[in-house]
């Protein structure tokens, strides 16, 4: 048990040596350490290798101390944080109110279209489930039909809000039109007016309509609308609605639910419809944010660019170190020595470059109208800017405080994955258990998913009480059950497993802590080999390029690699 600890610990105090380079020495602690000795004429390319590691791995203020180098791909990474920021935040105000209008017109059209809809069901009421609407007579369902008609056919004259109908490009004629579809295998067309008896009609194209094989019974209709927006870009949004009131009835049962729904949202620009005087305004705006999306583009291409050339120079300086060492010390370097010279944090910027660039190319085809996939666009720019500012992380890496947090987290992952293992498995046999026992009698646990989140709510000692209260009492095996059950969950997790969660990583995090205080470091060949070179940055021998000794035998040292 010691000797793992100690092994650990060793593993841990790598994190500290130049707060960059990382290493772990479990794999090979009980191999004798590795003689650095080398006949004095080898000892020169030596020398200059381990300099070219050393500052290989040096953070950018060390490496401007050493060789004068400007740190523009530190300058480039803090000016893009802002870039993006700045265009994710004009993104996210336009899409937010965008869809607070797409919202508040779909309520609206609950109220228009949904016969007898009460404001209570615009809200779910808590802690019981959501209210929901229904039919349950036929005399109800044919009404309601009746009333989907006629409000389409009027909603130009009745609604509030600025609703009308599409216009034929050839005919200039207004494509006023419902369209009824039974159990998604037989649909026909209505033309609305003031007085139509749908009873009627259906019976004229489909027949009499048995309830008792009736699944799934849908009225489809399209409506536009607009949005004005003063000061902002585009001033002007026209909206297609594709509507569709469903009658969903797969579960019978004599309750028929019925629920509005948006199939699609097609938005396109229309300012040049509305006689307004911020027209060319308008123009101006959206040209602006355009060369702004493009300057954005630019910088995360050089900034790609940057961080490509940095993985291919470490990788081309992985290559040689292996070579030295298989060539001058016949031994192989460990794998934990090779990935050394993979950055993660420049791939993290990598990848986040691309996000950013498809991103924007994705926002400039919405700008213009030549796109509708806001999802898509939203999904590419939210992860580009998360993996922005977690890449922000690594500068504050270079200051001990902060890195003791940094190095805390990374050691503490694989024993948290381990632990999180085992715990998950605990989790899913309660939720499997949950969800066949307690579904039929709880809203809370009706499908597996729906439990696995009640579940996760509870551990973080939300909706307890409303969740005991609900369970049923007339069925006295049930209501026992579910008690056990959720007094043995909420205790087992709350009490047990959040508390040794916290204690691995706390464990991890007193090792790192004790460390930092001694500054004892142990590492593998790779770093030993380098510790051996005591120039500082500030020295005049780490200036300049190395002069080249290393690459005498490069040919030599490529044979040895293939």
């Amino acid at each position: 048990m010691r000797t793992n600890r100690v092994t650990a610990q060793r593993s841990i105090s790598e994190e500290f040596q130049g707060n960059s380079i990382q290493s772990n020495n479990s794999s090979n602690a009980d191999e004798p350490l590795l003689s650095f000795h080398l006949p004095e004429d080898d000892e020169e390319e030596a020398v200059e290798l381990r300099r070219e590691l050393k500052f290989f791995f040096m953070n950018p203020i060390e490496k401007y101390k050493a060789r004068k180098r400007r740190p523009f791909k530190f300058a480039i990474q803090v000016i893009k944080i802002f870039l993006v920021t700045i265009q994710l935040v004009l993104f996210g105000k336009y899409q937010y109110q965008l869809t607070t209008f797409v919202n508040n017109n779909k309520v609206a059209m609950e109220h228009i279209f949904l016969q007898n809809w009460d404001p209570a069901y615009d809200s779910f009421a808590y802690p019981s489930t959501k209210s929901l609407y229904a039919l349950y007579t036929i005399d109800e369902f044919y009404s309601h039909l009746d009333n989907v008609v006629y409000q389409y056919a009027n909603i130009e004259s009745t609604g509030i809000g600025t609703y009308n109908f599409g216009v034929n490009e050839h005919t200039k004629q207004k494509e006023q039109q419902l369209t009824f579809q039974i159990q998604n295998n037989f649909s026909f067309d209505v033309e609305p007016s003031h007085n139509v008896s749908v009873r009627d009609i259906i019976r004229e194209k489909h027949g009499n309509l048995s309830f008792d094989r009736l699944i799934d019974f849908r009225v489809n209709f399209t409506l536009k609308s607009i949005l004005i927006k003063q000061g902002q870009y585009p001033s002007a949004v026209c909206l297609n609605f594709d509507v569709c009131v469903h009658y969903d009835y797969i579960n019978h049962g004599g309750r028929l639910p019925v629920t509005l729904q948006f199939l699609d949202i097609m938005d396109k620009d229309c300012t040049q419809h509305i006689q307004a005087s911020s027209e060319g305004k308008y123009d101006h705006s959206l040209l602006a944010i355009l060369f702004f999306d493009i300057f954005v583009m630019i910088f995360c291409l050089i900034s790609f660019i940057l961080c490509l050339r940095s993985l291919l120079n470490g990788r081309h300086l992985r290559h040689k170190t292996i070579a030295f060492f298989k060539v001058y010390y016949d031994k192989d370097l460990s794998k934990w020595d090779r990935y050394e010279f993979l950055n993660l944090w420049y791939v993290n910027i990598c990848v986040s470059d691309c996000l950013t660039i498809s991103g924007t190319v994705c926002k400039i085809f919405l700008d213009y109208k030549k796109w509708a996939g806001s999802d898509y666009c939203s999904l590419l720019l939210g992860l580009a800017t998360s993996l922005v500012w977690f890449g922000i992380l690594r500068y504050l890496g270079f200051f001990n405080k902060y890195n003791v947090l940094l190095v805390t987290f990374k050691r503490s992952m694989p024993n948290v994955l381990r632990f999180s293992v085992c715990a998950g498995i605990i989790y899913i046999a309660y939720g499997f258990a949950g969800w066949i026992i307690l579904g039929p009698y709880h809203g809370k646990f009706r499908t597996f998913t729906i439990t696995m989140e009640c579940m996760f709510s509870l551990i973080n000692g939300d909706d307890m009480f409303p969740t005991f209260e609900e369970m049923p009492e007339n069925k006295m095996v049930i209501f026992v059950f579910s008690k056990l059950y959720l007094y043995s969950f909420i205790s087992l997790f709350i009490y047990v497993v959040l508390s040794l969660f916290i204690s691995v990583i706390m464990d991890t995090y007193e090792t790192v802590k004790d460390f930092q205080r001694s500054g004892h470091i142990e590492g593998g060949d790779l770093k030993r080999f380098i510790a051996l070179c005591e120039d500082v940055p500030e020295s005049d021998t780490l200036e300049g390029k190395p002069n080249g000794l290393v690459k005498v035998h490069e040919r030599a040292l490529k044979i040895q690699l293939f």
